[in-house]
């Protein structure tokens, strides 16, 4: 494929760059680039080659269950002894509130799915959850159970202050380690596989665990939710949403019309705008992107958009032999201007001879050729007097230049060298330049004593001296800090990720100092990935085992990086930070030292 006006990037040029993952911004360009298929929500299984490419389509849909708690009335409430269950508003959102009250051995806070509603397959159950209070223990937490009725169980699910439990069929058994957090808002995700009688489990659309163990009891196909609070009284959780969905979300979930091309034995996605065309070999079609999804084009009803039908060429041949120029021929002439403005702009925009038309040799074909050469010296499309816009000169080089003589006429780069424009500025002795005179204010005298390492630099203006700083001075300008503060609240800090800082600048972390409120330990990893990739994970660690790290002390510092795996960041990157171990430490302040690149 050829290229668009809006871009100077060929076709060519965007799979040298994607295949090679050079530094290029698909933002930046118009793709053009064809791709397979635009009907698959995963990728193929297997005989994916280097640089194939899927435009994604509709990947998930949660077609069982949607709730967005904004009202409980279609629910079924199973409340027990002081238990509650109430739609309310928390936190500016609707959500449902289960709240267990004053505990005398039978409270349950308790809604099931409203009838009408089924699925005895594989599903997803997505859940945003609130705990503002629940205990280490099964009575006195919150539960879910999905694809199982009040007896009978599929997915049974304990939130407990100590962490997620999952029932496997005869026990409980945790999953990673302490997940679960109160007082914060925690978007769950569990893809149930009922042929295998597993579950993955994804923790803020990050993947925390594969495969794991569920019940192979299949009760009545419902949606439970519970909030016990038999032996603790106020137990109590919050609901933003929770949705189901028949089946497991693809690979390519949440990749809906990204461009998903094969590289390097993995996935790498391009997001497109406005604009973005890709031929599609399964259906033959070229699609444009119109900002939210991909429309088919229209096929044109000539061969190209510059032929010429039999009938419009019979047209244009009786008014060639007393045409002067093309302007001259009227009505079909207007549509021959423009295919010889626009035939071939990607090679020379104005090589347009008789072939390039499609019509007959002789003594035709030499008008044509005179009348686009008078054409083109009229000042009509090559614009060769006055410009009324930019002149793009499309990576071209303008030569024969002579010297200028007034100020708004072009210099060549030979002119500008000669003339103290080049690298180099000329030396001026103004030393014997008198002051005091009326003109003063005017007087400028640059010394510079030596060409040494301690070279001093003096600016004399109006009697007063000032220093210009040597560029070693100035280099300490480019020095300066981030970080974060993770502040408990008076309690010890919790294990997991604690939060995330774009970078708007190059820069190079050049060591760390951590701070903490009062003696203990802590170990805090660094992530860092690609804004695009955001957030990042432990997989995007870049202290290669080094974190930063508080042993029995209230403070630590490193100067030497040279252990980490990378120290590099690019203007837009995200760094994250994980707590990995703690102990007492109730607040802590890490700081990364870097210097701006």
């Amino acid at each position: 494929m050829g290229t668009d006006r809006k871009t100077s990037i060929t076709s060519s040029q965007i799979r040298k760059h994607t295949l090679q993952q050079d530094d290029i911004s698909p933002d930046a360009l118009v793709w053009q680039e064809p791709c397979l298929d635009k009907d698959l929500i995963a990728p193929p299984s297997s005989g994916n080659a280097e640089g194939d490419r899927y435009i994604v389509a509709s990947t998930f849909s949660y077609d069982v269950l949607n709730e967005d708690c904004a009202a409980i009335d279609d629910w079924n409430v199973a409340d027990t002894g002081n238990a509650t269950t109430t739609q309310v508003t928390f936190d500016t959102k609707s959500c449902f509130k289960f709240d267990t009250n004053t505990a005398t051995g039978a409270e349950i806070s308790r809604i099931y799915t409203p009838g009408g509603i089924a699925y005895d397959g594989n599903h997803t159950v997505e859940i945003n959850l609130y705990l503002d209070a629940v205990s280490a223990t099964t009575n006195n937490s919150f539960e879910l159970q999905s694809g199982s009725g009040h007896d009978g169980k599929r997915l049974n699910i304990y939130f407990r202050s100590d962490g997620l439990f999952i029932f496997d069929g005869s026990q409980y058994n945790e999953v990673g380690t302490n997940l679960v957090v109160q007082d914060q808002w925690q978007k769950w995700r569990f893809e149930v596989n009922i042929i295998t009688n597993t579950v993955d489990i994804y923790l803020d659309d990050i993947l925390k665990a594969s495969d794991v163990a569920i019940g192979t009891e299949a009760g009545e196909n419902e949606l439970w939710l519970f909030c016990r609070g038999i032996d603790d009284s106020d137990r109590i959780a919050y609901v933003d949403y929770v949705k189901v969905g028949s089946g497991i979300q693809a690979t390519w979930y949440e990749h809906e019309n990204d461009i998903a091309q094969y590289i390097n034995s993995s996935w790498s996605y391009y997001t497109p705008v406005e604009g973005w065309i890709a031929w599609v070999n399964d259906e033959n079609k070229r699609y444009s992107f119109n900002g939210s999804s991909w429309v088919a084009e229209e096929a044109h009803t000539q061969n190209t958009d510059t032929d010429l039908d039999a009938t419009f060429e019979a047209t244009f041949v009786k008014k060639a032999d007393t045409v002067n120029e093309l302007s001259d021929i009227t009505s079909a002439g207007a549509e021959i201007e423009d295919a010889v403005t626009h035939k071939d702009l990607t090679n020379n925009p104005h090589a347009v001879g008789v072939d390039d038309l499609g019509l007959a040799s002789g003594t035709v074909a030499a008008d044509i050729d005179d009348a686009v050469t008078k054409k083109h010296a009229q000042n009509t499309d090559t614009a060769l007097g006055a410009q009324s816009e930019a002149l793009d000169m499309n990576t071209h080089k303008i030569t024969g230049v002579v010297d200028p003589t007034t100020d708004q006429e072009a210099a060549t780069k030979k002119y500008v060298d000669d003339n103290g424009g080049g690298d180099t500025l000329p030396i001026v002795d103004t030393t014997g330049i008198a002051k005091g005179s009326g003109d003063a204010t005017k007087i400028v005298r640059l010394e510079v004593d030596g060409i040494t390492t301690e070279t001093t630099r003096a600016l004399t203006v109006q009697d007063k001296d000032y220093t210009i700083a040597d560029k070693a001075e100035v280099d300490k300008t480019k020095k300066t800090t981030l970080g974060l503060t993770i502040d408990g609240g008076g309690i010890e800090l919790t294990i997991g990720i604690k939060g995330y800082i774009a970078i708007p600048y190059n820069c190079t972390i050049t060591g760390w100092v951590a701070l903490a409120d009062i003696s203990g330990s802590i170990k805090i990893d660094v992530w860092k990935d690609v804004y695009a990739n955001y957030p990042p994970d432990d997989t995007d660690s870049i202290t290669n085992g080094h974190e930063p790290e508080i042993t029995t002390a209230t403070k630590a510092e490193d100067s030497d990086l040279g252990d980490w795996s990378s120290v590099t960041v690019t203007a837009g990157d995200v760094i994250g930070f994980s707590v990995d171990s703690i102990t007492d430490i109730t607040r802590l302040t890490l700081i990364l030292q870097v210097t701006k690149t």
